[in-house]
């Protein structure tokens, strides 16, 4: 019989390719706001009680943590709420598990001020907003815990069953469907990375009892601009109404500027690298061929 792995925030973008990830050597039980189904449970992460009536039903083998509130902006204007979300519960998921559980937390490479890249896992830690302090006092939460496991990612791209509510590729063919001149950021760089990659990868450290730190990214720099352009070559769609901005876009909460992620402590494992961004644009052209998203509007190709 399988052992139960708890996956916090299962029905969300990377929750789906997580999911399916673990279920071959796990039950899977995840938990989301609304019940979903029969593997999914209803959970306020914010509810200290309800986690622990979870967690003590469940007594789950491994916890995987992937729910946060994600858009910096948004964080910026609410940052207690913020912690509320992604950092609290962390304190009590430390409490409330025993020592030997596996408790996998996805991370961010917003920890890091991006002054100085490449960033290392044990590099000093410097975020420029909420979002990033929030996830940094996780860390420190889970890094305290005997089977704490922290993954840092970066931007990550996928696709839901509606391309056009899919993150990074929705914003890129936006950019490349509309009829006015963009201007889009040139300076900010980016290294996009597949959720099923990042699924997967949080599947194998689980599955080799890893502990400790990792950094999971791509190692090619893009910026939005660049991005799209690219986009624009794998559609065969034109680009020419996109001008790059050399200077930052002004957003509430402030980016780094490049907060690349060294995957020295992956590599050294063995393990393998994740699709480049071309690779898993591809993938989204084919996984969608005919709808109408990717088709252009008349006049625009």
């Amino acid at each position: 019989m399988k052992s139960t792995c708890l996956v916090i925030g299962g029905s969300g973008f990377l929750g789906r390719e997580t999911v399916p990830a673990l279920s071959e050597r796990y039950h899977v039980l995840s938990t989301g706001r609304r019940e979903h189904g029969p593997d999914t449970l209803a959970l306020d992460l914010r509810d200290a009680d309800a986690v622990a009536r979870v967690v003590h039903d469940l007594r789950p083998a491994a916890v995987v943590a992937l729910a946060a509130y994600r858009d910096p902006d948004a964080c910026e204007d609410a940052p207690e709420e913020t912690r509320r979300l992604n950092t609290e519960p962390y304190r009590v998921l430390t409490r409330l598990l025993a020592p030997e559980t596996p408790l996998v937390f996805v991370s961010t490479d917003y920890v890091f001020d991006g002054d100085h890249p490449p960033y290392h896992e044990h590099d000093e830690r410097r975020p420029v907003n909420v979002y990033g302090e929030s996830k940094r006092d996780a860390e420190d939460c889970v890094a305290s815990f005997p089977g704490g496991v922290i993954v840092r990612v970066p931007l990550l791209m996928g696709w839901t069953a509606d391309p056009g509510a899919s993150g990074f590729f929705s914003q890129l063919i936006g950019d490349l469907r509309a009829r006015e001149p963009r201007l889009l950021d040139d300076t900010l760089a980016r290294r996009p990375t597949w959720t099923r990659d990042a699924a997967r990868a949080i599947a194998r450290l689980l599955c080799n009892h890893e502990r400790g730190m990792f950094h999971f990214s791509t190692s090619r720099r893009w910026t939005r601009y660049q991005a799209a352009v690219e986009m624009a070559g794998i559609m065969g769609w034109p680009h020419d109404h996109c001008r790059p901005s050399d200077a930052v876009v002004p957003r509430r909460a402030r980016r780094p500027r490049d907060a690349q992620l060294a995957m020295s402590t992956w590599s050294a494992r063995g393990y393998p690298p994740p699709l480049e961004f071309p690779g898993v644009a591809r993938e989204f052209v084919r996984a969608f061929a005919g709808h109408p998203f990717l088709i252009p509007e008349t006049g625009k190709a």
